[in-house]
């Protein structure tokens, strides 16, 4: 129905009346007729004659004052009530991909949105993973790790054999020859020790020398054979030894040395053959040196006396009764002073003393004499007969022999001449005979059985 509206004129007159008007898109009033109100900020009111403004719907929102509509929420933001004047961007970790949304959409695992209002989310790329939902960013793969793909929720570990040194990576590099990795997860590869090699890439494990072998350095990818003059009795070793001085190594990858045999001799360290003594020297197994030995004699009856005498000894005249003594020196005078103990040392057996007349004394059997040693034999005669008497003394050495062996022999005759005591001493002995004589009567007598008185 329409209502008649009267506007009041100037005083004392009456103007016509207005005729009411519906309210235009945008506005409203109670009777939906004029005089109207603009819809407010999130509300708008569709048409004319509107009597109340009506709330944004979810997903769309009104900024303004005197809005006919709604405006949806554009991608990328979202609307999540009623009456709303603004559209909220999505935040980071979220996306909204249409418009008209009343919610934004959480990146899903192995996704990531950086930054605010986003229509999408990203794919972790290769070396980055992401294990969560809502991620704002990708998380890259630690070392030791690596990511292969797209859109990874998890990183892998680096196998054995292989390291990843980065952070971000896309692969593990795997383990070059000379280095190895024993373990998962490595972020380098251990370079194979001293005494140990890598020959291969890829390995997790170093491999230790084998004897007559040796690695140097750190990092090889191969073992270095020992060459002659050098041997390695054992698995892992770094260097390889020198033969020992009286020793010698003549092949290549040798675990032991060899011990120069007799007649030669090994002068330094690291020698690849022995070498033969020279004319009138010798030596017996492992020798530094070869060596000459010498057995003189000096004769006399005293220490004081030092006249030379050889083979034969002679102890000259003794009267019955009475002994003479000679010493006989025994010396070891190697041809060349020694570098090493016992390199020239001379072992003396036995001793073989033949005459009774004869006797020896300061010999010990298996005695050494060592570079430059002497030993003073004393050598006494007493005849216990008219004439010449005899003797033979043999020393049994090692010189000449291998380890421990019976070498040369050296011999001396010995020989005297006994003869008739002086008279005082025949009355010496004739009365020595007597004396005795006697007191073996009178032990008689007193042991024989008393004599019995006839019948």
């Amino acid at each position: 129905m329409r209502h008649t509206a009267w506007i009041i004129a100037a005083a004392g007159s009456m103007a016509a009346p207005a005729i009411a008007a519906p309210c235009p898109a945008g506005s409203y009033s109670i009777t939906g007729q004029t005089p109207c109100t603009l819809a407010s900020p999130g509300h708008y009111v569709p048409g004319p004659g509107f009597t109340a403004q009506l709330a944004a719907e979810p997903g769309t929102f009104v900024s303004g004052f005197g809005q006919s509509s709604a405006e949806e929420a554009p991608a990328g933001s979202y609307v999540p009530g009623f009456a709303a004047t603004a559209a909220i961007p999505a935040s980071p970790g979220h996306y909204v991909i249409i418009p008209g949304q009343t919610s934004q959409t959480e990146a899903s695992p192995g996704h990531f949105v950086p930054g605010s209002g986003a229509t999408f989310q990203l794919e972790a790329g290769p070396g980055f993973y992401v294990p969560t939902p809502g991620a704002s960013a990708a998380t890259p793969a630690s070392p030791g790790h690596f990511v292969s793909g797209s859109a990874q929720t998890a990183q892998s570990e680096a196998s054995a054999g292989f390291f990843v040194p980065n952070s971000g990576a896309a692969s593990a590099q795997i383990a070059p020859a000379g280095s190895y990795v024993p373990t998962s997860g490595a972020s380098a590869a251990t370079p194979a020790s001293p005494g140990h090699y890598v020959p291969m890439a890829g390995m997790v494990e170093q491999i230790p020398a084998d004897p007559g072998h040796f690695v140097a350095g750190t990092g090889q990818s191969s073992q270095e054979q020992a060459q002659p003059g050098f041997y390695v009795p054992i698995s892992g070793a770094s260097a390889a030894t020198p033969a020992a001085v009286g020793h010698f190594v003549n092949t290549s990858g040798s675990t032991a040395q060899l011990a120069v045999g007799g007649g030669f001799y090994a002068p330094m360290p690291a020698s690849t053959m022995g070498i033969p003594c020279g004319i009138g020297t010798e030596s017996y197994g492992a020798a530094e040196l070869c060596r000459v030995v010498s057995l003189s004699a000096i004769g006399g009856t005293g220490p004081n006396l030092v006249a030379s005498q050889a083979s034969p000894i002679d102890f000259g005249t003794i009267r019955l009764g009475s002994s003479a003594t000679i010493f006989l020196s025994l010396s070891n005078l190697p041809l060349i002073s020694a570098q090493g103990p016992g390199i020239t040392d001379l072992t003396l057996h036995s001793a073989l003393l033949s005459g009774a007349d004869f006797t020896a004394m300061g010999f010990t059997p298996g005695m050494v004499l060592g570079d430059g040693g002497q030993v003073m034999l004393s050598l006494s005669f007493t005849p216990t007969a008219l004439g010449l008497r005899g003797g033979l003394l043999s020393i049994q050495t090692d010189q000449t022999a291998s380890f421990g062996g019976t070498g040369d022999t050296f011999s001396f005759t010995l020989s005297g001449m006994g003869a008739v005591p002086e008279p005082a001493s025949w009355m010496m002995l004739l009365t020595g005979f007597l004396g005795i004589g006697l007191i073996r009567r009178r032990q008689s007598a007193r042991t024989s059985p008393p004599a019995r008185a006839p019948a």
